[in-house]
């Protein structure tokens, strides 16, 4: 198959116009150069790489049929930026280029979603901007490197303790990041936009792994049943002996979620509530699971808890969920300012599942569509009135 046959077959993928063999040859195909490719470029390298690609191939997304598997085969594509079509012994990266891009009034400027970037702050005050071209780093005797081995230059960390006590290291993610941190334990974590994570260099001769949470963290809990490993947020403190679970922890929000996918936590709020006043009362967790601590104290709920790790799997969630709420995790991820004109607006909920990799005006059009909300972007800030 040469470059023009290839380039039309794709075109008809994604026009539908395909036959059931083509489409079924494209696919093979993509799946075939996946398994059998060592160098096919991340999702994150390729948002980095080629924003213009990304920008022009998302745009057929809505066209696209919902059949199951072309939707779950479309979402790599789309996300990855290309189509990949492997013919013979070579490959075709190929990306779609539109003519025609109108602006829209009302969406003046282009917001993209966030992306891997965090600071590092070190025991002795250093700070280091982490690569956006990276997806972690790895906390190792005293070390940190990232997730792919690359090391981080003149950037070791003290170990142990010292006199004056233990020492700590603190990852944060403003507005618009992520970042993904192992600790010295193997424990992984994974940070929402705007959030941070404090932990000592090193477990050694500590009873507890404690660390301290500010914002949204997933946690995957490397097990050690002498030392359990304690997560602290401004409210609360969370328990295990190694599990998977997700905590919510925002400071401007009215409550604390915790989120439990494997294993089993104890859950304690660090403030006087009207269930505990002037105590540490312990609640339980099991698998599908969920805490809201507030000042009235805590509610347990049976949840699905694949929904409070969206986030980390790369879309939002929004299940009858106040917009209120929705536009401050947009706000977090897109790093923009809301402005409501109409502070009712706030509680009308909507159902969605979004990409979080989707250009912010994209999504916007897509809640316009609810015949509830209309909204202005300009610059960073986006103004909500109530449609007419």
């Amino acid at each position: 198959m040469n470059r023009s046959q290839a380039e039309v077959l794709i075109k008809k993928y994604i026009d539908g116009t395909a036959t059931q063999d083509e489409k079924q040859l494209v696919e093979y195909y993509f799946h075939e150069f996946l398994k059998q490719s060592k160098v096919f470029p991340t999702e994150r390298e390729l948002q980095e790489d080629n924003l213009e690609v990304w920008d022009n191939l998302s745009a057929h997304i809505g066209i696209l049929p919902s059949v199951a598997k072309r939707f779950v085969l479309w979402q790599k594509i789309a996300s990855a930026a290309a189509v990949i079509l492997v013919a013979g012994a070579g490959w075709l990266y190929f990306s779609i280029h539109r003519t025609d891009k109108p602006q829209r009034p009302g969406y003046s400027a282009v917001i993209r979603p966030g992306r891997n970037v965090a600071v590092l702050e070190l025991a002795n005050g250093k700070k280091i901007n982490l690569s956006s071209k990276k997806t972690g780093v790895v906390i190792k005797a005293g070390d940190i490197a990232y997730n792919d081995g690359a090391a981080l230059g003149d950037s070791a960390v003290a170990d142990g303790k010292t006199n004056s006590g233990t020492l700590f290291t603190t990852v944060r993610t403003p507005k618009g990041g992520m970042y993904q941190v192992e600790l010295s334990d193997g424990t992984k974590v994974w940070l929402n936009a705007a959030s941070s994570l404090r932990f000592p260099s090193s477990f050694a001769g500590n009873l507890k792994r404690s660390v301290e949470l500010e914002g949204e963290g997933y946690f995957e809990v490397s097990k050690d049943k002498n030392h359990p490993f304690q997560v602290r947020t401004s409210m609360q403190e969370v328990e295990v002996l190694g599990t998977h679970f997700n905590i919510d922890a925002y400071g401007e929000d009215a409550t604390t979620k915790t989120t439990l996918l494997e294993g089993r936590v104890a859950v304690s709020p660090r403030i006087n509530t009207a269930t505990a006043p002037g105590k540490l009362s312990r609640t339980l967790l099991s698998p599908d699971q969920q805490s809201m601590l507030s000042a009235k104290g805590i509610v347990v709920n049976d949840v699905d808890s694949r929904d409070a790790i969206a986030w980390k799997e790369g879309y939002f969630l929004f299940n009858n969920e106040d917009l209120g709420s929705i536009m401050q995790r947009l706000s977090r991820w897109y790093d923009t300012k809301i402005i409501y004109e109409d502070e009712s607006l706030k509680r009308e909920t909507l159902y969605a599942k979004l990409s979080r990799y989707e250009r912010i005006d994209k999504i916007l059009k897509l809640m316009e569509k609810t015949e509830k909300v209309r909204f202005k972007v300009e610059g960073n800030t986006i103004t909500i009135s109530r449609k007419q």
